[in-house]
């Protein structure tokens, strides 16, 4: 925020912002400066409540892929409908920490 004010300050003169916020208020030259800002630094806290949430649900379509998997095996063992779900969400990390180093996502 210190670094959009000095900015804003300097480019004050020569700048003018016509943008607005959601709630159709007027943005100011420092607000323009600081939302990137605010978005890399929020993003990151966002993809980490986002893969809390869709967590479980990977959990339980990996736990459901394998039994149906294994009950398939069993009645029909040459051929297998079930696809194996884990595949599609190696892109997700596990723990905090990756989630939060991770910059750019799928």
């Amino acid at each position: 925020m210190s670094q959009s004010s000095a900015l804003a300050n300097i480019m004050r003169s020569s700048t003018v912002v016509i943008a607005h916020d959601l709630k159709n208020r007027p943005l100011e030259l420092e607000d323009c400066l600081s939302v990137p800002q605010f978005f890399d630094v929020a993003g990151k806290y966002v993809m980490l409540d986002l893969t809390e949430i869709v967590r479980p649900l990977i959990e339980l379509i990996e736990y459901l892929s394998l039994n149906v998997r294994n009950i398939n095996i069993t009645t029909t063992p040459k051929l297998c409908h079930i696809p194996e779900m884990q595949e599609f969400y190696w892109f997700l990390p596990d723990d905090r920490d990756s989630v939060l180093r991770k910059r750019r996502w799928p």
